[in-house]
């Protein structure tokens, strides 16, 4: 089920509130034989929207927790996993965090978006893998987001559009392969263009 409610405070801001439930069936094989359950979990969102400057900029602030049962990942012991066709249990998880995103229009045809997030993530029951609080591998605590797009609107090039923008990743885990741990990674900023 999920179940959403928007309440509009005034004609440029409005609240919002979101709960919805998951079922997803998972293919996984484990080393004993047996396979995975289905991953099941909730999600629960709250947020604010609002309109700048006659609807030209909008922002959203939200706030979310994800719980999950049951997610699996690959076997990250490679020496009793060497083929890569076991998966492991990682259990209860629970993700949850803050994000912002402004986006809008600098100019008539250039306009731009940006996004922030902040992630905590963790384990909230004891599996063969991990202890309870540990952080699950694979999500960056701090992630940015900016993009640039200009489409011209007259002459010979209307229509065309550039755009450029760039990812910030920080704090970030893996697992370490060819082990049960999970290994700090490095912070990066990746460009991308088109046209």
């Amino acid at each position: 089920p999920r179940i959403g409610l928007s309440y509009s405070i005034d004609e440029n801001m409005s609240a919002y509130a979101l709960y919805d439930q998951s079922f997803v069936p998972q293919a996984g094989l484990f080393r004993d034989g047996t396979t995975a359950s289905p991953l099941t979990g909730n999600n629960i969102e709250i947020g604010f929207k609002k309109d700048w400057f006659a609807g030209k900029w909008n922002t959203t602030l939200s706030l979310y927790n994800i719980n999950k049962n049951n997610e699996i990942t690959g076997d990250p012991d490679l020496t009793n996993n060497p083929n890569g066709k076991y998966s492991i249990l990682l259990g209860k998880t629970r993700v949850q965090g803050v994000e912002f995103d402004l986006k809008g229009e600098i100019v008539k045809g250039f306009n731009a978006i940006f996004n922030y997030a902040f992630t905590e993530n963790k384990f909230t029951e004891t599996t063969a893998a991990s202890k309870k609080g540990d952080r699950v591998p694979g999500y960056a605590k701090h992630t940015a987001n900016g993009w640039l797009n200009y489409t011209f609107s007259n002459n010979i090039l209307e229509g065309f559009g550039l755009s450029f923008g760039g990812t910030y990743m920080a704090d970030r885990s893996s697992w370490g392969w060819g082990s049960s741990n999970t290994q700090q990674m490095a912070d990066y900023v990746k460009f991308d263009a088109g046209a």
